[in-house]
């Protein structure tokens, strides 16, 4: 699974145009910000968790293609997080600018494995022959990408725990 600087790029510029149209059409609720709310240990470990589930079940799914659906939901909820804020976007998008490059780094991995991953069953459910090579996509990817992207989920959600408390002060 080779990644490509132009297929970054274009996977970035999709991205951040999705996240732009979403803020736009996003109408928050009023919220005051809360006082003395910050993010526990315990809170950025159930950070933690939720997102290594979440990306968990993007691979484990996509040979189904439902990475496809899901992906763009979930970069539209960056802009709509944007939106409720009570931060200007400048601030807020400037404040978690690492944890969403983050994200979206790993959001474009699963993306990039997805189209790999339908392209080989194609493939071998035409030619069983292809059986080799849909096992050495799997071992590749799990000896590469999966250690990657845990980290990058570890990294992202103590800089997004961090914004959240900084939020706040």
């Amino acid at each position: 699974m080779a990644i490509q600087k132009k297929s970054v790029f274009l996977f970035y510029l999709a991205s951040i145009i999705l996240i732009a149209v979403s803020y736009a059409a996003h109408n928050p609720e009023i919220i005051s910000p809360a006082e003395g709310v910050t993010f526990t240990f315990s809170d950025f470990l159930l950070l933690f968790a939720m997102k290594t589930l979440l990306f968990v079940l993007l691979i484990l799914t996509s040979f189904l293609g439902l990475p496809f659906l899901l992906l763009p939901l979930i970069i539209w909820q960056i802009g709509a997080a944007g939106a409720e804020s009570p931060l200007t976007p400048l601030s807020y998008y400037s404040m978690s600018f690492i944890p969403i490059a983050l994200n979206l780094f790993v959001m474009f991995i699963v993306f990039m494995f997805t189209i790999y991953h339908v392209r080989m069953l194609f493939r071998f459910l035409k030619d069983r022959s292809e059986k080799e090579n849909l096992k050495g996509l799997y071992i590749s990817f799990s000896k590469r990408y999966l250690p990657i992207i845990f980290i990058l989920i570890f990294i992202s959600s103590i800089a997004e725990a961090l914004v959240a408390n900084m939020q706040y002060l």
